[in-house]
C-alpha cells in the first residue's frame, strides 16, 4: 500500500484512510493466522505448533504505523509495519 495525497500532506482523511488501508492488512493476518490454526488444508505445510509473527510491507514508510491505534483490529498475532 501507498499513502495517499491526502496522508502524505496529514490531512484528516488522510489518517482514515492510511486507517482503513492498515485495518485490511490486520484482518488478512487474523484470518491467515486462524486458518493455520484451524488446520485448513491451504495452510498445511505452515507448523501451527510453533511461535508466528506477521510482517505488513507497505511501498513507502508510515511512521506512525506501528503506534497504537483506536481504530484498527488488534492483531491475533506479534504484528509490525514496515516501509521498503
Amino acid at each position: 500500500m501507498m499513502p495517499t495525497e491526502n496522508a502524505r500532506l496529514g490531512l484528516e482523511d488522510g489518517v482514515a484512510e492510511t486507517d482503513g488501508k492498515l485495518a485490511r492488512a490486520y484482518r488478512q493476518v487474523n484470518t491467515t493466522a486462524a486458518q493455520i490454526d484451524e488446520r485448513n488444508p491451504a495452510f498445511a505445510r505452515i507448523p501451527a505448533d510453533r511461535p508466528r509473527q506477521a510482517l505488513i510491507v507497505t511501498l513507502e514508510p508510515f511512521p506512525n504505523a506501528n503506534l497504537p491505534h483506536v481504530d484498527l483490529p488488534v492483531p491475533d498475532i506479534p504484528t509490525t509495519v514496515v516501509g521498503t
